[in-house]
């Protein structure tokens, strides 16, 4: 196998072992270990999302392969708080060093599979608020976000990776974005508790993308990405929902 992949459960790392089968002849490192909780100390963000893979990249000076390095499609916008800090911080690292070492960086949109969202993100505050039956609130949700399955997050990768130009930064979008409003109020009618979905009753955030969606390379316009406006509620009920019950019950 030409690939050897760094990280412990993430859904990308699960999803690049099945995929990768050593038939390339560069040979990739994937970093996939990181820290995506904004509300984790400030040396453990800068530890797993700045200092590590910084390291591993001047380790890899003049060496044969390439390191792979996932980051947030945010990274570009104007979205503040400690993880994107961390995050921003190593793309312009990679951008910036003059090492010889090749690289790509992959900045990804929201994932999601099978396995049960973190609880901190939006996907799992809303997780929670139908375990418990409690009131989920939310602000006027007119953002505009991409979810993504892992498995097609993955299959894009490989694709790109034998054709896309080394030491590059590369946005995996696609032409689907939606509204938060949008998922959340259609995953509560779905589930019959609309009654519990409370809209606008916290702030906006100016920084957030509002309009114009995101920009999509040429290389990834041929790719089918899941509407996340049917998958979802589907995943909720099916998958997720059973799953924390039983989690609760025991």
């Amino acid at each position: 196998m030409n690939d050897w992949i760094s990280g412990g459960e993430g859904f990308i790392r699960k999803q690049l072992v099945n995929y990768l089968d050593g038939s390339n002849n560069r040979i990739n490192i994937f970093y996939c270990v990181g820290n995506t909780n904004p509300n984790a100390s400030l040396e453990e963000l800068d530890t797993l999302n700045f200092e590590l893979p910084k390291t591993i990249a001047r380790a890899s000076v003049d060496l044969p392969f390439r390191l792979i390095t996932f980051g947030s499609v945010h990274e570009d916008s104007k979205i503040i708080n400690p993880y994107m800090d961390s995050k921003r911080k190593f793309r312009d690292f990679l951008v910036s060093q003059d090492l010889n070492f090749s690289w790509n960086h992959f900045q990804l949109h929201t994932l999601y599979s099978e396995k049960l969202p973190k609880p901190y993100m939006f996907l799992g505050q809303i997780l929670q608020a139908l375990t418990t039956g409690s009131k989920f609130k939310m602000s006027s949700g007119t953002q505009l976000r991409q979810f993504h399955h892992t498995l097609e997050v993955v299959d894009a990768i490989v694709s790109l990776l034998p054709e896309i130009s080394v030491n590059s930064v590369l946005q995996v979008s696609s032409n689907n974005s939606i509204r938060l409003v949008d998922l959340a109020s259609t995953i509560f009618s779905h589930m019959g508790e609309l009654k519990n979905l409370e809209i606008g009753t916290l702030s906006d955030n100016e920084n957030e993308i509002y309009s114009g969606g995101y920009p999509v390379s040429e290389s990834l316009r041929g790719l089918c990405f899941r509407d996340p406006l049917i998958e979802m509620p589907r995943i909720i009920s099916n998958v997720w929902l059973p799953t924390q019950l039983t989690e609760y019950s025991k």
